[in-house]
């Protein structure tokens, strides 16, 4: 018995190994198709930083972006990211506390319920703030730019697979 158990975690064991570095993960940096000053999310750098993109290099040819408005966006960058970083730096600490809670035996449902609706709060606040951002861009674009961003944008989220698949669909 002993000896089975101890082949199937042995088994287990080498699967994860084997598992783990043959296989790019979500968020993997090398396996996202943008360049490397382009990547990250926040300061765990996963993915592409939808907002920062629009300063690299290739988006600047592809859009036809003047200085003007690259340092128009710079400058709303920089104010995005002064605005949401004590917004990020809450959240974390909202969720130690959420954790904290949880190693309570004592803790009530009102302990929770205040933590949560800060963290509501904050979100809402987060996602106004992006709102904006979106909206400060837009101002600072041509239609032809937001056309040609929008148009990026949908092929990044897939939507332009998704629409060939809808169409060849309804053709049979």
């Amino acid at each position: 018995m002993k000896k089975t158990a101890l082949l199937i975690f042995s088994l287990f064991l080498t699967f994860m190994v084997l598992n783990a570095q043959g296989k790019e993960r979500h968020g993997n940096k090398d396996s996202m198709n943008c360049p490397k000053y382009e990547r990250g999310m926040g300061k765990n750098h996963q993915g592409c930083m939808p907002m920062f993109f629009l300063e690299s290099d290739e988006m600047k040819k592809e859009l036809g972006l003047t200085e003007d408005q690259v340092s128009k966006i710079k400058a709303a960058n920089s104010e995005l990211q002064k605005q949401t970083e004590p917004i990020h730096e809450k959240q974390k600490n909202l969720h130690q506390e959420m954790r904290k809670l949880d190693e309570k035996y004592n803790s009530t449902i009102s302990d929770y319920e205040k933590i949560i609706k800060e963290i509501s709060s904050n979100m809402t606040e987060m996602q106004i703030l992006h709102a904006k951002y979106r909206i400060q861009i837009k101002s600072i674009l041509t239609q032809d730019q937001k056309e040609k961003l929008k148009a990026k944008h949908d092929k990044m989220r897939g939507k332009e697979n998704r629409r060939k698949h809808r169409d060849m669909d309804t053709e049979d």
